[in-house]
């Protein structure tokens, strides 16, 4: 990599205008020979520095960063730097070609310590496999023949003024689960990491689970990606990618992961540039005020203003001070009472709701609430009746005893309710069988609702 940006630099030296007729002329004169021998040491001795230079950056990562303020070639190392090196014993070969990320110490020593815990664990399998194969009849000879090799490798994605992304592949080459990858997508301007939502933004799972689906779609269950339990659900923040020369991540998923093995470690390009326009578009064409209940002032409730309409928004802010309402009736005292919104855009609004009220003859209990308003049409509270489609409350049921982990047993709650935060809506429910007074909170991916769910949830009362 680095030769041919020497080649450029070098191409690239201007010579002065005079030093040619200067030179010829010192030639000409008696001290001719002696100003050639001083040009030819001179010439020796650049060619020396420059070898000194090149195997410098090759062999020592402490030199590599001691030439990074030299001018010119600062800027060449800034970016990656290369470290190769082979070992051998006597049962395999070890070769490195490690990168460097220049300034970037920690990111490096991350690298180096990824590396050495590999070779570590390489080794071990190795030596696991040469007892099992003396044992089984084999010799040191025979052993020694299969000439194994580790292979710790990277390759660069992206290397611009904005990002850069590469990934390091570490393999033995006599044991094909034994390859591992590891990803890295920095900032090239300040060497921070890069998560899937710094580029697509904060419903990234969203936009990248509808476009990986789609593609699925498009490449047909003939391109061997798996139809049943085992095909692809969604993303999450630990899922592989890399940034292309493009700027757009590519989702990476290991073999068998979504496709047969033949299909090898599928890939999906995220256009990151239509992910922006939505994300760029104003999060919510409202606000919301903190207030405090006239009559109460430890209860606290959201209010909206700005909105379209002002007799919508009016009908709204009733049901965001309706939880108030509601503990605040005979029998109840001593209500405290805040909340967070937990999602605020052009389609939802929801906030969640937790405190404390004296409730006669029981005492002090903990309140846990939730209002969702369906902000882009209707005004219209959301609840878990009106958003799961009737005729998929079994599929449904059947999410929820997956996710709660009760198995086969038949889904029972006492008063499920719901809210929405970032990409997925969370149902909490009291158990019925008074094993627990606290709620029990399952969150559940809103992708993983796709089909079952409802996109109206009633008339429009006002405008």
């Amino acid at each position: 990599m680095f030769k041919e940006r020497y080649k450029k630099i070098y191409s690239d030296i201007k010579a002065d205008s005079g030093l040619k007729e200067k030179t010829i002329n010192a030639c000409r004169n008696k001290g001719g020979v002696y100003m050639k021998k001083r040009l030819n040491k001179a010439a020796a001795a650049i060619c020396a520095c420059a070898v000194i230079l090149v195997s410098g950056v090759n062999i020592s990562p402490t030199f590599a960063a001691g030439i990074e303020n030299i001018p010119i070639l600062g800027t060449v190392l800034k970016i990656v730097s290369i470290r190769t090196y082979t070992e051998k014993n006597d049962d395999n070969t070890v070769n490195v070609d490690q990168p460097e990320v220049t300034g970037a110490v920690d990111i490096n020593k991350e690298i180096e310590n990824a590396i050495a815990q590999y070779k570590e664990e390489a080794q071990k399998s190795i030596d696991e496999y040469k007892e099992a194969f003396i044992a089984t009849g084999g010799t040191e000879e025979e052993f020694a023949q299969k000439n194994i090799n580790v292979v710790i490798d990277y390759e660069i994605k992206a290397d611009n003024d904005k990002y850069i992304s590469f990934v390091i592949t570490m393999y033995e080459d006599w044991l094909a689960s034994s390859a591992r990858y590891i990803y890295y997508n920095l900032d090239a301007q300040t060497g921070d990491k890069l998560t899937l939502e710094d580029i697509l933004g904060s419903d990234y799972i969203n936009i990248a689970n509808e476009i990986i689906s789609d593609e699925i779609t498009e490449r047909g269950e003939e391109a061997g990606y798996f139809t049943d339990e085992s095909g692809f659900k969604t993303i999450s923040s630990d899922t592989d990618f890399y940034i292309n020369d493009r700027g757009n991540p590519v989702i990476v998923f290991d073999k068998y992961e979504i496709a047969s093995g033949y299909v090898g470690r599928p890939e999906f390009e995220i256009d990151a540039s239509s992910a922006k326009k939505e994300n760029t578009a104003d999060p919510a064409g409202y606000s919301v005020e903190k207030k405090y209940d006239d009559a109460n002032p430890n209860a606290a409730y959201p209010k909206i203003t700005g909105y379209k309409g002002e007799l919508l928004e009016d009908y709204m802010n009733q049901s965001l001070h309706s939880v108030i309402d509601k503990f605040s009736k005979e029998g109840y005292t001593d209500l405290k009472l805040d909340y967070e919104v937990t999602r605020m855009d052009d389609y939802i609004l929801s906030v969640l709701y937790n405190g404390r009220v004296n409730l006669k003859n029981v005492g002090e209990v903990n309140i846990t609430d939730s209002v969702n308003l369906d902000m882009a049409e209707t005004g219209q509270e959301i609840t878990v009746e009106n958003y799961i489609k009737k005729d998929s409350m079994d599929d449904f049921r059947a999410i929820l005893e997956k996710k709660s982990g009760i198995g086969d047993n038949k889904f029972e709650a006492e008063g499920l309710k719901m809210y929405f935060k970032d990409n997925e809506a969370v149902f909490y429910y009291t158990p019925m069988d008074d094993s627990r007074r606290d709620k029990v909170f399952i969150p559940v991916n809103l992708s993983e609702l796709k089909g079952i769910t409802e996109n109206e949830f009633g008339k429009v009362y006002f405008s």
